[in-house]
């Protein structure tokens, strides 16, 4: 049995030592936030923290995250008493290579992530006798400075190829969104943005 934790959450772990970590997290823990790429530690699609450092999770064993804090992208979400979501924090990693400007990463990543949650939580694009009803901003919502997240953001390091940012944080800023780590009514989130009457106490 391993013992761990993963994004704060105590848990154990009946499985082969020798199994990659990812399949722990996604397979076994049902937690598929993190992302299968290449399989042999290259792309960093499986990136988590372990410990506080990042690591590719596709080879890494279970055995070297026994005892350890792992962490997947997390984003924090509060839900008030009128099922309004709000979005506190999103602690995320990034391996895309090398890195040249590590501010314009920031900048992309940060950016990515206000535009996953828009839609998580906002955008919403209704139809009406064949028309869209939406006309600007002004009712196509994004989010605004006041509703945006803290954003922590770690850049591995890296000396592989440059490659690309941006859309692999905006597809799991917008996912971690809308799968709770803790699902009672998981199965009901089949539709963005996410409708408060369904989280309404």
């Amino acid at each position: 049995m391993t013992r761990l934790r993963i994004n704060g959450e105590p848990m154990s772990v009946d499985a082969d030592p020798r199994m990659p970590l990812l399949w722990v997290i996604r397979d076994v823990l049902g937690m598929t936030g993190t992302k299968f790429g290449c399989g042999v530690g290259a792309c960093g699609a499986c990136t988590v923290h372990l410990d506080g450092d990042a690591v590719r999770s596709c080879v890494t064993a279970l055995a070297d995250a026994d005892g350890k804090d792992v962490t997947t992208v997390v984003v924090e979400v509060a839900v008030d008493d009128r099922g309004q979501v709000g979005v506190p924090r999103v602690d995320l990693a990034v391996d895309c290579g090398l890195v040249i400007n590590p501010d314009r990463v920031r900048g992309q990543m940060e950016g990515a992530v206000i535009m996953g949650l828009s839609n998580a939580l906002y955008s919403n694009i209704s139809v009406k006798q064949g028309q869209i009803q939406q006309s600007n901003f002004t009712d196509y919502l994004v989010a605004r400075t006041d509703i945006t997240p803290q954003t922590h953001i770690t850049i591995v390091d890296s000396h592989a190829p440059p490659g690309g940012v941006g859309e692999p944080v905006f597809r799991r800023s917008r996912r971690r969104s809308a799968t709770p780590s803790s699902p009672p009514r998981a199965s009901e989130f089949r539709a963005l943005p996410i409708d408060p009457d369904l989280l309404h106490a």
